[in-house]
């Protein structure tokens, strides 16, 4: 098997498998997405100890931005439509504002359960918290850890291959959908 389940791992063109954008992270099928939301209004599997997990896979499909720059940012204002943050720091560049529908595709209010999560954290870490989405005791969360669960996810929805989900596919869902 050409992948390493239980990592974040990227496709190897040596396995012959073909690569999506030219050394670029495959996007998730789309159907997977809506599964993940799905998950996030119903906690069918999912115990809500990983619950930051999967609200930051879906706010890093939504928000179409890397997840490194999901981790560097804080929220700054949640609209009647859209949430907003700002990344204090870029790749090679300095940090920049950043914005996201507040409701997925089936109606889920993201942005809101993003924005009470981080205010929430914040409390119980008795501190400012440095990250947009954070564990509840006030951790950032990893990407490692966002690919294993849903990983895990997509395994007990029936999805094949769940293995060669990765998180930096997630920003290049909406584009490809849209294509």
């Amino acid at each position: 098997m050409p992948w390493r389940p239980g990592q974040d791992v990227k496709p190897s063109p040596s396995r012959g498998v073909t690569i999506a954008g030219g050394g670029q992270a495959v996007p998730p099928v789309p159907v997977s997405l809506l599964m993940l939301e799905e998950e996030l209004a119903t906690e069918q599997w999912l115990p809500h100890e990983r619950r930051a997990e999967l609200v930051f896979a879906v706010a890093t499909w939504l928000a179409c931005i890397r997840e490194r720059h999901l981790q560097r940012s804080v929220l700054a204002k949640l609209g009647t439509g859209s949430l907003w943050g700002v990344c204090t720091q870029g790749k090679k560049k300095p940090g920049f504002a950043w914005g996201m529908l507040r409701y997925s595709a089936t109606g889920i209010d993201i942005g809101h359960l993003v924005w009470e999560a981080s205010i929430a954290t914040a409390r119980t870490a008795k501190g400012p918290i440095h990250y947009a989405i954070a564990e509840e005791d006030g951790r950032r969360v990893t990407p490692g850890s966002v690919a294993n669960t849903v990983r895990y996810l997509l395994d007990k929805y029936g999805i094949k291959n769940p293995e060669i989900f990765t998180v930096r596919g997630l920003r290049r869902a909406q584009p490809t959908i849209l294509g």
